[in-house]
C-alpha cells in the first residue's frame, strides 16, 4: 500500500509526507512542530515547509501553544479531519481486500499471527530500525 502510495505521489489529494502529518496529528490531537518532526524523524525545516502547505490547503491550523507562547501547536481542521478519515477508510478498504484473499480456514491464524509478531514488537520495544544495520550478522551478542 505503502508503495502504491509513493507511486501516486498523492493519498486523498496530499502528498505522502503531508499524509503523514495528518495521521500523526489525527493520533496526537495537536502537537508542536519540534514534537512532529521528532516523531516523524523529519527535520523542523522541512516539515515546517510540509506544515505550511497543509494551511494553506485548509487542512490544519496553527496556534499559539497556551503553556508556551514559543511554541506553535498544530492541530487538524474540520476539513483535515476529514481527509484523515478519507485515509483510513482507503486503507479499511484495502486491507479489508488483502484479508479477504486469504482462505477462510486459514484467517484465524493470520489474526493470531499478526497478534504474536505486534507483541513481539511491544516485547523489543518498537526499535526504531534506521539504527539497525541489517547487512550484519546477527549472533545474538548485540553490536558487531
Amino acid at each position: 500500500m505503502e508503495r502504491r502510495l509513493k507511486d501516486d505521489s498523492s493519498c486523498c489529494g496530499v502528498s505522502l509526507p503531508q499524509c503523514h502529518v495528518l495521521m500523526e496529528l489525527d493520533e496526537a490531537g495537536s502537537a508542536a512542530i519540534a514534537e512532529l518532526a521528532l516523531n516523524l524523524r523529519l527535520d523542523k525545516s522541512t516539515l515546517s515547509r510540509t506544515v505550511e502547505g497543509l494551511v494553506r490547503a485548509g487542512l490544519v491550523d496553527r496556534s499559539i501553544h497556551p503553556a508556551d507562547r514559543r511554541y506553535l501547536q498544530i492541530r487538524l481542521t474540520g476539513q483535515g479531519k476529514e481527509v484523515v478519515q478519507k485515509i483510513h477508510n482507503g486503507y479499511n478498504r484495502f486491507y479489508q481486500k488483502v484479508f479477504d484473499a486469504v482462505p477462510p480456514e486459514k484467517q484465524a491464524g493470520v489474526i493470531e499471527g499478526f497478534g504474536l509478531f505486534a507483541d513481539a514488537i511491544r516485547v523489543t520495544g518498537g526499535e526504531d530500525p534506521s539504527g539497525i544495520c541489517f547487512c550484519r550478522p546477527d549472533d545474538g551478542k548485540g553490536e558487531s
